[in-house]
């Protein structure tokens, strides 16, 4: 019984700092284009971008101006990493306990 757990945490934690490490790039990602589309670098015959790019813009200058700062500055690094595999970690840990209730 023990040896499983401890081969359960050999596994879950580079599965915990991959996941982090992606979901960290999509976001910032994401952010790239919300940049892109705000600053009207998108083929113009998206019509739906077309029709959300107001929405758009003010929403990366929220979160460009108040939250996060330019998305093409923002470096992430093994600390990001690390913090968003504790923060996934917890989450889980969380969820299994809310589960068993």
């Amino acid at each position: 019984m023990a040896s499983a757990q401890v081969l359960m945490a050999i596994i879950y934690a580079p599965l915990h700092m991959i996941l982090s490490a992606l979901s960290l790039y999509m976001f910032k990602s994401f952010l790239l284009v919300l940049e892109s589309v705000s600053n009207n670098r998108f083929p113009q015959d998206y019509t739906l971008l077309r029709h959300m790019q107001p929405y758009i813009r003010e929403l990366n200058t929220l979160l460009e101006d108040q939250l996060l700062g330019p998305a093409s500055k923002m470096k992430i690094n093994l600390t990001h990493v690390l913090l968003a595999s504790i923060l996934i970690s917890l989450l889980s840990m969380v969820l299994s306990r809310a589960r068993q209730l």
